[in-house]
């Protein structure tokens, strides 16, 4: 068995405890967990007491009953787990991966994004690497099958060329989300960031992160325009307000993919345009498309804690297909995004420069 400690047991905590419990039992132990939220630590004690289970922020009855941590320094040195798993805010992912790889851990499953200073998150991914240290960073749509059925189209080149890329999520923050979307396009088109320009919003409602009311945390809605090694454009809609899954549109040369991500009843669609003749007008284009089968409609609904099994369980057998240097690259094009709008709206190019990977950002 494969000794685990869960670090930051909230929603994206809770969820990992899930996974191994429903999926991983026979493979991984949760000998400790960590949380620094008192109200947390009295919680899980009140229903350990009345052998009740809980959840956090989904509908997964979870149960523990083993030592729970204020400090993670302290879990490390007292418990000595081989898998240690991160969902604390990003300001301490880099840390806790540091001082995990120092105290001997084999297996690291972090949250995303990495980091939010990209110093840290170079720091975190060279001291991993540099002691053998395997390191996934949950970005879950390279897990999730249908996503991996999309990726295979893509990259078929039944579509043609990819041409543009265009994302829109509405209810979301751009640190905390905008690294799941531009990991998407940079895993579907295989492809770098070259360029990005970013625009944030106005925050007009409190993060749910900032638990003290203090602000610390700045993470607004926004939008971004990207530019791929490839020559590829994408922009990323951030937008806060009413909450509204992920919307994905990919123009190529010869049809277009569509995706209105929510779950197994979401719309998922993928058309192309069998001739191979020259460049056509819109009403031509629309007229000669035909629908691809691509998703095989006996795909079995998952929730996220099965995902996130398969995830580490991956990540035991000492291969990942989201590494560190996968979440470094596209919390890079964040924070790029970030100074853009800080220096007016400027375009900026990637990789930044030096002084600018030390620039932290205050998202969760």
């Amino acid at each position: 068995m494969v000794r685990a400690a869960i670090i930051g047991v909230g929603g994206a905590g809770s969820l990992h405890l899930a996974a191994i419990q429903q999926h991983l039992s026979g493979l991984v132990q949760v000998v400790a967990i960590c949380d620094q939220n008192p109200d947390f630590r009295r919680m899980v004690e009140e229903r350990r007491k009345k052998n009740e289970p809980w959840s956090m922020g989904h509908s997964i009855p979870i149960s523990y009953s083993g030592p729970v941590y204020e400090s993670w320094m302290k879990l490390l040195a007292e418990e000595k787990p081989e898998l240690v798993t991160i969902a604390t805010n990003s300001d301490t992912h880099a840390q806790i991966i540091t001082d995990a790889v120092r105290a001997g851990a084999k297996f690291i499953f972090c949250e995303k994004p990495i980091s939010n200073c990209l110093r840290d998150a170079d720091e975190a991914v060279a001291s991993c690497k540099s002691h053998g240290v395997v390191l996934a960073v949950h970005h879950e749509r390279r897990w999730e099958d249908r996503h991996e059925y999309a990726k295979r189209l893509l990259q078929s080149g039944r579509l043609g060329d990819i041409r543009c890329v265009s994302i829109v999520c509405g209810g979301a923050r751009m640190g905390d989300i905008g690294t799941h979307m531009v990991d998407w396009i940079r895993d579907m088109t295989g492809g770098e960031f070259v360029r990005v320009t970013g625009f944030l919003e106005p925050v007009t409602e409190p993060n749910p992160r900032d638990q003290d009311g203090s602000r610390r945390l700045y993470d607004p809605p926004g939008y971004m325009l990207l530019e791929m090694n490839s020559g590829i454009k994408a922009t990323v809609s951030i937008q806060g307000g009413v909450a509204t899954t992920p919307a994905y549109f990919v123009q190529c040369t010869r049809g277009h993919l569509f995706i209105q991500e929510w779950k197994a009843s979401g719309f998922w669609r993928a058309f192309v345009r069998e001739e191979q003749g020259p460049l056509i007008g819109t009403k031509e284009y629309y007229a000669e498309l035909k629908q691809v089968d691509v998703w095989p409609a006996d795909l079995p609904e998952r929730n996220n804690a099965y995902w996130a099994a398969v995830a580490i369980r991956e990540l035991l057998s000492g291969k990942t297909r989201s590494s560190g240097h996968d979440a470094r690259q596209a919390y890079e094009a964040v924070a790029g995004a970030f100074l853009s709008h800080y220096r007016g709206n400027m375009p900026l190019r990637l990789p930044l420069q030096p002084e600018d990977r030390t620039r932290v950002q205050r998202h969760a």
